[in-house]
């Protein structure tokens, strides 16, 4: 490799940091496909990483898919609730 190709590759090397994801959190939006909505207001592809669940708050889809990150101790089927915290 010359040194173009090095300086490129170092270049590249330094931006994978910011390139990162998001750190997850219990409560986060991890995925969103189709029509979902968090207590009633519309969450699309764009809200992942940014909107959270709070306790009370419901998640609905219609002919959609949602994925909530969870605390390790909990979990819900498609159509149950459950107190997590």
């Amino acid at each position: 490799m010359n040194r173009k190709h090095w300086a490129a590759v170092a270049i590249l090397g330094a931006s994978i940091p910011m390139l990162a994801a998001i750190p997850g959190r219990p409560g986060m939006l991890n995925y969103v496909e189709g029509k979902a909505f968090l207590d009633s207001q519309d969450v699309t592809a764009q809200s992942v990483g940014s909107a959270v669940l709070s306790p009370g708050q419901t998640v609905q889809t219609d002919k959609g898919k949602v994925e909530v990150l969870l605390t390790p101790a909990c979990s819900f089927g498609s159509t149950t609730t459950a107190p997590c915290g």
